[in-house]
């Protein structure tokens, strides 16, 4: 294996002098283990820098008729995504699950989500990372009501088609942004579970407020 891996052969050409067999053994299988050791080496550096890209939300997604949450509300953000991921396993089927963020953190479940980290929600370029234009319904769900503002109106100019759902802490805000932009579903400060109910049934915001609260009941 070692005399294979030195790349010397299988021993159909081999020295036959004792000075031969000296600079063999000394120079060229020692040489051929370091380029084969480097070799594996700098694969497993490569490969190792792309999933780092990864979990840091470096890299471009290539997804299309995905789900993507744009925002960081620690916990509540998780529940949400494993509810979304619930929901798609219960209804059967493939569709994907991405984040976006501004926030200095890394890919919660880098197994199971794609990640986008962001400097702003409204650049053309970065945005573009998100795959934002092929998404098939956008949720947007900010710590702060101003900037969940911002982002919906640029995510509806951007990506009309889609079912986009913004959440509000102030309802009044909401109704400001729904008589700009009727496509966009205004959710009140409610539980987290009619995000995703919503997001996998693109009902109308009212139908889907009484549904869960009838099934709470």
């Amino acid at each position: 294996m070692i005399v294979t891996a030195s790349t010397v052969g299988y021993g159909d050409f081999s020295p036959t002098t004792a000075a031969g067999k000296y600079i063999v053994s000394l120079f060229v299988i020692p040489f051929g283990l370091g380029l084969f050791g480097l070799a594996v080496g700098r694969l497993a550096a490569f490969v190792s820098f792309q999933w780092r890209k990864g979990l840091k939300g470096l890299k471009t997604l290539d997804y299309t008729g995905h789900i993507l949450i744009i925002g960081w509300n620690n916990e509540r953000t998780l529940q949400l995504i494993r509810l979304l991921l619930r929901e798609i396993e219960y209804h059967h089927e493939t569709q994907r699950v991405a984040l976006c963020v501004k926030a200095d953190i890394e890919n919660p479940l880098p197994d199971e989500i794609g990640f986008i980290r962001v400097n702003s929600f409204n650049n053309d370029e970065q945005m573009s990372r998100a795959a934002l234009k092929q998404a098939s319904c956008i949720i947007i769900d900010n710590p702060e009501d101003d900037l969940s503002m911002t982002t919906a109106l640029y995510c509806s100019d951007q990506n009309p088609d889609a079912h986009i759902i913004a959440y509000f802490k102030e309802e009044s805000l909401g109704k400001l942004l729904k008589a700009h932009c009727p496509n966009v579903e205004c959710m009140p400060s409610v539980a987290i579970e009619m995000l995703a109910k919503s997001a996998m049934d693109p009902a109308p915001a009212p139908c889907i407020i009484s549904y869960w609260m009838y099934t709470a009941v």
